[in-house]
């Protein structure tokens, strides 16, 4: 679990860590010397233009923040599934990235010293009789950097209530396809005791044949028993079923027809609680499951409604910014190109 990045600017600038060290060394030389010298510098502006010009940036920044979040998608996406990227081929590019990579060290331990070594690859190999299991143990496996770099599109991966794969399906569909994308749903849970009726069956023996020496076993409903279970009941956060039903499920209902299908992908949910929220919402259409830090990589509205067509992100949208529907019919679903808008 290396950090192999950091920076505060995010994906806008990414820094190595040791970058990023040296980078606030430099900066807090300049920080130490305002300190101890603030009252000798030169003042450009009076007191109540600086406090205002102060009170106006904060305020400014403040409503900035929410634009970006609150309000509509960010201004500008720096994250791997920007509007134009293709999942699949990046997806397949990564992989095989990570596949290619070679072991150039071995970071070994010993377990009676505790002293580290890296042992290069080659020399580990050929003296391998030399580091035993009883005296030393592999601490990591020093490889070469990928080709590409990897990004979080190297855990695209879909699921249903089943747990059956479904990326590989949602990425090969060459239709239209508006996908709602709620990294998170709150909600709480209770369990009950419910009544329930149980079907009895018996079973009948019955011999058939000439000399009834064939033998055929069938099932026969006897009678219906009430028995008490335990049962989960949901309640799911108010506002976002509101999100749902008078925004995101008016605008797909609108754009409907043959080249467009449809589904939802909750993050952080149990297959249990995934189908008791399709029987809330009560739409009938697939819904799927995925991490939820993947989800809010991809969007941060929640939820939010992304456009895609042959495993390339066309558009996504803030459930408070959806486009006008005549809009979307003459632009974004224009089946000949994969031109964006």
């Amino acid at each position: 679990m290396k950090v192999k990045d950091y920076s505060c600017f995010g994906d806008f600038i990414k820094l190595e860590p040791k970058i990023s060290f040296f980078k606030d060394i430099f900066l807090l030389i300049p920080a130490i010397w305002f300190l101890f010298r603030w009252r000798n510098l030169h003042q450009l502006f009076t007191g109540s233009l600086r406090n205002s010009i102060t009170g106006f940036a904060t305020i400014g920044l403040i409503l900035f923040c929410l634009s970006n979040f609150v309000w509509n998608e960010p201004m500008i996406d720096f994250r791997p599934f920007k509007k134009g990227v293709n999942i699949k081929e990046q997806l397949a590019n990564e992989k095989k990235a990570a596949a290619d990579v070679e072991i150039i060290a071995w970071s070994l331990k010993n377990k009676n010293t505790g002293e580290l070594k890296i042992v290069p690859n080659e020399e580990y190999m050929k003296n391998f009789s030399k580091y035993p299991k009883t005296d030393w143990s592999v601490v990591d496996q020093v490889k070469s950097k990928p080709a590409i770099p990897i990004t979080k599109i190297s855990d695209f991966e879909i699921t249903d209530a089943t747990n059956n794969s479904m990326t590989d399906l949602i990425l090969d569909d060459n239709k239209n396809a508006l996908v709602i994308i709620s990294p998170k749903v709150k909600y709480t849970t209770k369990s009950e005791k419910v009544t329930v009726s149980d079907s009895i069956f018996v079973q009948d023996s019955i011999y058939f044949g000439k000399k009834k020496d064939s033998l055929r076993i069938d099932n026969r409903f006897s009678h219906l028993e009430n028995k008490e279970i335990k049962k989960t009941i949901y309640t799911w956060d108010t506002e976002f079923l509101n999100r749902m039903k008078k925004d995101i499920l008016p605008f797909i209902d609108s754009l409907k027809g043959d080249n467009v299908t449809y589904y939802a992908i909750i993050g952080g949910i149990s297959e249990e609680a995934l189908l008791d929220l399709k029987k809330t919402i009560g739409v009938e259409m697939p819904y799927f499951m995925a991490d939820d830090i993947l989800l809010k990589t991809i969007m941060r509205s929640n939820p939010g409604i992304m456009h895609l067509r042959a495993g390339t992100v066309i558009n996504k949208w803030h459930y408070r910014q959806l486009p006008e529907i005549k809009e979307v019919k003459e632009h974004q679903f224009h089946y000949n190109s994969l031109k964006l808008y």
